[in-house]
This record gives C-alpha cells, sequence and structure tokens, in this order.
C-alpha cells in the first residue's frame, strides 16, 4: 500500500490500475503509464529506488519463465495504445506497443495490407507483446517470424532513457541491428514502447484444409514440395477434440495468394491426396488458438519436421500440435517432472505455462546451457542492476 499510495503521489492518483500476484509472490502493484515519456519516468524511478520490475502488455503472457528471483512492480502498456501510424503507399506502418494484435490486423486491411505473422492469442496480445516473446505461429513455416518485419523499435532503457533502433523506412540499419536482441527478450532487457514493420499485401484467398492420415511422414514429404503457407501436425487426440477425426492424426494446410492461385493449389492438393480424407476448415486456426487459451498446462518443443514422428511417438497420450518450422505445443494432463526431463533428452522444450507449485522445482526455459551464459553476459551490459525481470530468463 505504501509504494502504491508512492506511485499515486508521483505519478497521478490513476496510474495503479490493479495488482497482481505472479508465481506465489505477494502482490506487486501494476501500473499503466497513458505515454511514452511518463513509461520513461516510471523506469527511472524504479531503478532510483532500485526496484526489478517486469513489463507486460495485457498480461497474458506473464506466467512464461521461471519465477523471478525478486519483483517490485509490473508496467503495462496497456494505455500505449493510441496510435497506428500506417503508411500504405511504403508498407510501412508504426504503432504503439499496446495497441492489440488483431486491431493492427484490422487497420492494416483497410488499405488490404497485413503482419503476415500468427501470434497465440491474437485478439488479445498487444503487439509489444508479439516482439517481446517472438512466438510464431504455422505461418512461420512460409512467412518467417516477427524478427523479419521489425525495422524499428524504441525501447525504455534499465536506467529510463529512451533509446531509438532503426526507423520507419525499409533500408535504414547501419552497424549492429540491436532491434534483433530484444525481439524474443521477455523484458528482461527493457520496455519496448514503439514498434516499426515492413507490410505485405493482404492475400486476396485464405483457405484452410484438414487431412486425415495415418503415416505423418509419408504426408510430410507429399506436402513438402507445395507452395503452402502453413503446415500443423495434429495428434489425435486434438482432432477429435476439433472434430475432424476420433482416432487418426490429421494435417491441416494453409493457402494463401490470389484466387486463381489458391483453386490451382488446392485442386494439385486434391489430386496428390486423391485416398486421403481432405475437408476444408475456415476457422480451424481460431479453435486451435481458443483450445491453446483453455489449456492448463502447455509445453512448447523445438523440432525439426524430420522429428516430428519422435515427438508424436513421445506424446502419444496427448494433444499435441505440430507446427512445421515453428515451435510445438505439447498439452500434457498430467504434466510431471519426468516427462519434461524425458522431452528434453530429444529436444529443447520450454514450460509455457504450469502450476507455479510445479514451476518451482524445474527450469522452465528450455535454453542449453551456453544460451544462458551468453545472453546473462549480455543481460548483465545493458542491465547491470538487474533492473528488468530478474531470473525470469537470464
Amino acid at each position: 500500500m505504501e509504494l502504491r499510495n508512492r506511485l499515486e503521489s508521483i505519478f497521478g492518483k490513476n496510474i495503479v490500475t490493479g495488482e497482481c500476484s505472479l508465481d506465489e509472490l505477494p502482490p506487486v502493484p501494476i501500473v499503466a503509464p497513458l505515454d511514452i515519456e511518463q513509461a520513461s519516468e516510471i523506469v527511472k524511478f524504479a531503478a532510483s529506488e532500485k526496484m526489478s520490475l517486469i513489463p507486460s502488455g495485457n498480461g497474458s503472457g506473464l506466467h512464461i519463465g521461471n519465477p523471478p528471483r525478486r519483483l517490485d512492480l509490473i508496467v503495462s502498456t496497456m494505455r500505449l495504445n493510441r496510435s497506428v501510424l500506417h503508411e500504405a503507399a511504403d508498407l510501412v506502418a508504426t504503432v504503439d506497443a499496446g495497441v492489440p494484435f488483431l486491431e493492427l490486423q484490422k487497420a492494416l486491411a483497410q488499405n488490404r495490407q497485413w503482419l503476415p505473422v500468427d501470434p497465440p492469442r491474437p485478439s488479445s496480445t498487444t503487439v509489444g507483446a508479439v516482439v517481446a516473446t517472438a512466438f510464431s505461429g504455422a505461418l512461420k513455416y512460409s512467412r518467417g517470424g516477427v524478427r523479419n518485419y521489425l525495422i524499428g523499435l524504441k525501447v525504455v532503457q534499465p536506467d529510463g532513457k529512451l533509446t531509438k533502433f532503426g526507423g520507419k523506412v525499409v533500408k535504414n540499419v547501419a552497424g549492429y541491428d540491436l532491434m534483433k536482441l530484444y525481439t524474443g527478450s521477455f523484458g528482461t532487457l527493457g520496455l519496448i514502447v514503439e514498434l516499426s514493420f515492413k507490410l505485405h499485401p493482404l492475400p486476396q484467398s485464405d483457405v484452410t484444409l484438414a487431412i486425415v492420415c495415418r503415416n505423418v511422414t509419408e504426408l510430410l514429404q507429399t506436402l513438402s514440395p507445395l507452395p503452402l503457407a502453413a503446415i500443423a501436425v495434429l495428434s489425435p487426440q486434438l482432432s477429435a477434440q476439433l472434430g475432424i477425426s476420433t482416432s487418426e492424426y490429421s494435417i491441416a494446410v494453409r493457402l494463401l495468394g490470389t484466387e486463381n492461385s489458391t483453386k490451382q493449389l488446392r485442386l494439385r492438393l486434391l489430386q496428390t491426396l486423391s485416398q486421403a480424407s481432405c475437408q476444408e476448415y475456415p476457422e480451424l486456426w481460431q479453435k486451435l488458438e481458443e483450445f491453446h487459451c483453455s489449456s492448463t498446462n502447455c509445453l512448447l518443443a523445438s523440432s525439426p519436421s524430420s522429428k516430428i514422428p519422435l515427438l508424436l511417438e513421445l506424446c502419444k497420450n496427448w494433444p499435441v500440435e505440430c507446427r512445421v518450422g515453428s515451435s510445438q505445443r505439447i498439452y500434457p494432463d498430467p504434466l510431471d517432472l519426468e516427462m519434461i526431463s524425458e522431452l528434453r533428452k530429444h529436444f529443447p522444450v520450454m514450460v509455457e505455462r504450469a502450476d507455479p507449485s510445479l514451476k518451482r522445482n524445474l527450469d522452465s526455459r528450455g535454453l542449453t546451457s551456453d544460451q544462458i551464459t551468453l545472453m546473462a553476459a549480455i543481460k548483465k551490459t545493458l542491465d547491470p542492476d538487474d533492473i528488468f525481470s530478474p531470473g525470469r530468463m537470464f
């Protein structure tokens, strides 16, 4: 209460929007700055008081990572949501970090453009969170991750100073491209407050097909030469949940392009899969996200397509979504340490969602010791006082 009163006396009565108890730690205030300048002042205040803080968008990703070593404050960008500057002629957009991702896509669609990434929870996650987590969906198979489209970034550093990287035009990077460093940093290096992206024209046609199959390896080999936008292998348990098949694996494929190109590709696909059951399923990706959001436990594995059959065999008792070219989502119930240990013998595995009591007894990051050592050294250089998200990742 004392900290809340201090924050309100310095930054205004409505600066604190609530409290959050993260990973069974004591509740801490959530502050939501009204603009970038106030965000900078809040971080400067925290640094001067030797406080630790975790950046957040709407809070949906706060459960990711290890429990923080200490936590005094959560800084939310939810009010940094007023600006979407769309330069349609240049295929570029600059946006506040707190703008919901789906709202950005709707604004871009008015000029038949889009940011071709498909993060988790697109209706609620913020644009800043998309970059901070670097989580990608099945579209990464053909379009790449969000880092491929990021051309400009504004970040509040641990001392409260505002730093700008890149700019608002596509060819503007000279020297070290530090934007890549903040992409996927999970709020450990600074507070992202503004972002600029290069865009693509919006496809005329978007078609999703669900294919029932028995031999995943053979079907993936058959599909690999085709110019598909996304491929995801679904375990029998997940296929049943989605009403595709009650006992077989299924593969979801996404076709993007002009009306004629997707029509021709669909015909080619149906000819190639003449013996397989295939149905159009336009809402499939949305259903997968709904299932993801409702799950109690979720693991993210990183596996090349050649090892997807092995992952499916190891996880044969649970719903699994193997997104080719992206991470694999596993929904074990119950989740135990022995299972995570067994999977990590074969794949890097991050614990995205689990009971806090379980997280206390494991390393949820799924990183190698070399990766942790490297990133810890970078964090020590950029955040020597360990202000941002201490212990969450590095």
